[in-house]
């Protein structure tokens, strides 16, 4: 979801859920089947930046603060490989 407000604000949101699903086999050999599991999750990540220009010169940018797993999600796309909690940062990108 993007939502534009005042004159150069975004907000964006992005989420996903997950069920519990059954990995795939580590093993190296023919037949080996899959019997790892990892369980359901929710994730919710934001992002809210502000658009700006350089007068004449023609740049453009942007500065922005994003957190991703804002649910503090406890979760794993591997068994024993967990993902981290919440977590963010901030940036400035430009364009020519």
């Amino acid at each position: 979801m993007n939502w534009s407000f005042l004159d150069n604000f975004t907000v964006s949101l992005d989420s996903q859920y997950l069920d519990s699903m059954t990995e795939t086999s580590q093993a190296r050999k023919a037949g080996a089947e899959n019997t790892a599991e990892v369980d359901s999750y929710f994730l919710l990540n934001g992002k809210l930046s502000y658009a700006f220009s350089l007068g004449e010169s023609g740049m453009k940018g942007e500065v922005f603060v994003a957190g991703e797993n804002l649910t503090d999600a406890d979760y794993e796309y591997l068994p024993d490989y967990p993902m981290p909690g919440i977590n963010g940062m901030l940036g400035v990108s430009f364009e020519l």
